[in-house]
């Protein structure tokens, strides 16, 4: 019979629940409360390891190490010798998320191939890089025997996120370690030397769905050969490409480039670039077709890009611009627009205008223009997810006052939809745009009204952002 606990916070689900929003500093404070609570938040305070947060993790004693490394699952910034030897301890062989960066020493190196091996069986994301030589030094190879199973464990790797970075190989190497990650969904390539041989029968990954790369890296793997088989090759199953490049003159043959995505990867629909303008509109009109989500960059967008993106407007789902930084849709003011708009308003309401199959379309760092939106009909009807700004609503309370208009009027149309659900209920938006006051006020002059009006609409939207906070509903 299972134990009892008189205080439901000694409840063993309870428990779990709690510590996962404990921050490791006050897990500490948790794990002295009590014996039921010491196994829970101890756990807490070991699982991750950072070793820019937590450099005093070298020095903890053997005996520390050897009790709790069976813990230790996610191990951050591993840089230089001491971190690697504090990780030496058998013990410690259940890491899943694994972040390390080799400099050019033969005793890293053999520590670094040690922890790999021994947590072979547990790994499910490795970043894993060196250090550039310095003054011409030695540039260390890619450590494929550290992928290498254990006698008596999983014949195969669990690693589903792999990052390289700055790790030499052959293109038969490359096929190696493809061939060891069987369940590898994204890799991430980042400045690793080209290769150096070719390969005439690549290895095919059946399950790589994401790709990360240079475009120099994808097309031109080895810049010594005039003609290499891109990365591609690899991945036939390939449906997300997140991509860039160092310049706009970088060498590229975009007939070859539109030729190898077209025979290797039939099913890629999912492009993220942050390439050039030049680039970005290239790539739109000449090497993918058919794409159904697009990413690009604020910095390199333009007139031109815009028309690009239009060339996919049969099949658009989403739509996304990278954003300046983190935390953006989150702030408490209202983010100012800066410099110059690259592209007039119009340009961008051609988007929702003629992509009738879009559901989101988040554009934050651009305004339109209400005058503009309300001279002609957006097509996307399926709108599900909308960022954009609109000129003069800049303020948290006139752009709260337009969300919340929105929201009691999608309120009040699912009454009526419950209430009648084959005439009024069905057909809201055409009862806003003729009776403004289905609203309880005249949708008339102010921009607010005019915004919510525009909104309710889309009888699939259920999030909104105008330029403060972001509003989702229940639908």
């Amino acid at each position: 019979m299972p134990p009892t606990h008189d205080h439901p916070l000694l409840l063993p689900e309870i428990l779990v629940r709690i510590s996962s929003f404990v921050a490791p500093r006050d897990a500490i404070s948790c794990a002295q409360v009590c014996t039921d609570w010491g196994d829970v938040f101890t756990s807490i305070v070991w699982q991750t390891i950072d070793f820019k947060a937590q450099q005093r993790f070298v020095s903890l004693t053997p005996a520390a190490i050897r009790k709790h490394g069976h813990r230790i699952l996610t191990v951050k910034n591993i840089e230089h010798d001491l971190h690697v030897e504090a990780l030496h301890h058998p013990s410690i062989c259940k890491i899943r998320h694994l972040a390390v960066t080799m400099p050019s020493t033969a005793r890293f190196q053999a520590y670094c191939h040690d922890l790999l091996r021994r947590n072979a069986t547990s790994i499910v994301d490795l970043d894993i890089g060196a250090l550039p030589p310095n003054g011409g030094g030695t540039v260390v190879p890619f450590p494929l025997d550290a992928f290498s199973m254990p006698i008596g464990g999983p014949a195969t790797s669990k690693i589903t996120f792999l990052k390289i970075q700055n790790l030499p190989m052959t293109r038969d190497g490359f096929s190696s370690l493809l061939r060891l990650c069987p369940a590898l969904v994204t890799l991430n390539i980042r400045g690793t030397p080209t290769y150096v041989s070719n390969c005439l029968e690549p290895f095919q990954h059946a399950g790589l769905k994401e790709l990360i790369a240079p475009l120099e890296q994808i097309f031109r793997p080895d810049y010594s050969a005039a003609y290499t088989q891109s990365l591609l090759a690899h991945f036939p199953q390939l449906v997300t490409l997140r991509t860039w490049s160092s310049s706009a003159s970088s060498g590229l043959l975009f007939d070859h480039m539109k030729e190898q995505v077209a025979r290797h990867c039939p099913l890629l629909t999912r492009l993220c670039t942050e390439a050039p303008a030049g680039i970005t509109t290239t790539l739109l009109t000449q090497t993918f077709h058919s794409l159904t989500c697009i990413t690009v960059s604020e910095s390199n967008i333009s007139e031109t890009v815009v028309m690009a993106i239009l060339s996919h407007q049969a099949t658009l789902d989403r739509l996304y611009i990278y954003l300046p930084y983190g935390g953006y849709y989150e702030q408490d003011e209202v983010p100012v627009l800066q410099g110059n708009i690259p592209i007039p308003g119009w340009a961008i309401q051609l988007i929702p205008q003629t992509c009738h199959q879009l559901t989101t379309l988040q554009f934050p760092l651009f305004e339109m223009d209400m005058d503009g939106i309300s001279k002609s009909k957006w097509s996307c009807k399926n709108l599900e997810s909308l960022f954009i700004r609109i000129r003069g609503l800049d303020t948290k309370e006139s752009i709260d006052e337009a969300l919340q208009l929105w929201t009691e009027g999608v309120a009040k149309r699912e009454s009526m939809k419950k209430l009648d659900a084959t005439s009024g209920g069905l057909d809201f938006a055409k009862m806003c745009l003729q009776d403004p006051g289905v609203l309880g006020q005249a949708l008339q002059d102010p921009l607010e009204e005019r915004v919510a009006r525009h909104l309710l609409q889309f009888e699939k939207l259920h999030t909104v952002w105008l330029g403060h906070k972001v509003t989702t509903i229940n639908l």
